[in-house]
């Protein structure tokens, strides 16, 4: 049994990597070659997936601790099947549509089920310790394993324009295959009746405690480094840089997330919590701060590559102290882990649409901007996390 626990680890990561839609940047491209396309109609296929994963993003978490993880993670994979296969098949808009609330749907039902499966996994192994150090790794090797894809799929389109559509969904049906053969630590046992609490009583007991001060420092980070990279390919068009360089920059990024990844863990046995999110905060706003001052393109590039790298390579981390230490409910940790992607999904949706209008006016302004409120966020919430 111990074996089928430890088989979960590669299986997992076949299952993340299959997860990944590094096709993203050739659908707008692909959907204007469809009969009748309009360009405005790509903003509005977005959106729509963009709102579907907003609305889903709690209960899809509540759904998985009451229906099962390992089940939620098979639906999961089941979606991004789905969309592939909407891709390819698209004669139309609707087609389209479809494509992106299945991306939604299945990134929603992952979110939380799969931090909480795996470190089920772990307490299965009794390897608690090892769970930021190992997801960590999965993260960073899968990152590494993405860059040749993103470099060489737009060139397949040059052959066929639904070939890296076709290649995705033979990696989905192999990522398919690799969650169906999951061990479940749980053995398909659900939450009994007398132990079932509703989502409004479970966000209550997150705003009494320190977990949603947490939540809300590490979702402002999210949002605000999703807001930075919007504004990023434009930031450095601006500055000079030519737009076929602009790949580089996320597949440096990406190294970075590799190289972070295999050494993030050491940061526990050195630092506190606390101690590290008040080095997280010199590194977030600081880095906010230098993209505003500089205006040597191949420094605010580093600066892009190193920030993005960082901010994703130490997620697995963060996710460690939610699940050993703030989620005090055994029963809904996808739930609360749903918490903090939602609470950043606000932030981001109401970030973004005000620093647009900043940044339509100064690129550097609207860094510093980004920086100065950013400070603020983090500031008073460390404030309450210290006050508990």
């Amino acid at each position: 049994m111990q074996q089928n626990f430890q088989a979960n680890i590669w299986k997992y990561f076949i299952f993340v990597f299959t997860q990944r839609r590094n096709f993203l940047p050739i659908l707008p491209i692909y959907f204007l070659t469809i009969p009748n396309a309009q360009i405005q109609q790509i903003g509005i296929y977005i959106a729509v997936g963009a709102l579907a994963s907003f609305l889903l993003e709690i209960p899809s978490g509540y759904f998985a601790d009451i229906f099962g993880h390992k089940r939620t993670l098979v639906l999961s994979k089941i979606f991004m099947l789905l969309s592939s296969l909407f891709f390819i098949f698209a004669t139309g808009f609707w087609h389209f549509v479809l494509g992106s609330v299945c991306i939604s749907l299945g990134w929603s039902f992952m979110s939380g089920a799969s931090n909480a499966f795996m470190y089920e996994t772990f307490i299965k192994l009794k390897r608690e310790r090892d769970y930021a150090r190992i997801m960590s790794k999965i993260s960073a090797n899968v990152s590494l394993l993405c860059i040749p894809f993103i470099i060489t799929l737009p060139f397949f389109t040059k052959i066929n324009m639904i070939l890296p559509f076709v290649i995705w969904t033979i990696f989905d049906l192999f990522g398919l295959f690799a969650v169906l053969l999951l061990a479940d630590p749980k053995n398909g046992v659900k939450i009994s009746k007398e132990n079932q609490k509703s989502v409004f009583s479970l966000l209550k007991e997150a705003v009494k405690d320190k977990f949603f001060s947490i939540a809300i420092f590490t979702g402002s980070i999210s949002a605000f480094m999703t807001a930075m990279g919007t504004f990023r390919p434009t930031y450095l068009e601006s500055l000079g840089m030519q737009v076929v360089f602009l790949g580089f920059i996320m597949g440096g990024s990406r190294f970075i997330w590799f190289l972070i990844g295999h050494r993030i863990h050491l940061v526990e046995k050195f630092l506190s919590m606390k101690q590290h999110f008040i080095v997280e905060i010199f590194i977030f706003v600081g880095g906010l701060f230098l993209l505003a001052f500089f205006s040597n393109v191949y420094i605010v590039a580093l600066f892009f590559i190193l920030l993005n790298g960082y901010w994703l390579g130490r997620e697995q981390l963060i996710d460690n102290y939610f699940l050993k230490d703030y989620i005090k409910d055994e029963n809904y940790k996808a739930t609360l882990i749903s918490v903090r992607s939602q609470v950043s999904a606000i932030i981001k949706i109401v970030g973004i649409a005000s620093i647009g209008f900043v940044m339509n006016y100064s690129y550097k302004l609207g860094y510093a901007v980004l920086g100065g409120v950013l400070l603020v966020i983090l500031s008073s919430s460390y404030y309450f996390i210290r006050k508990h």
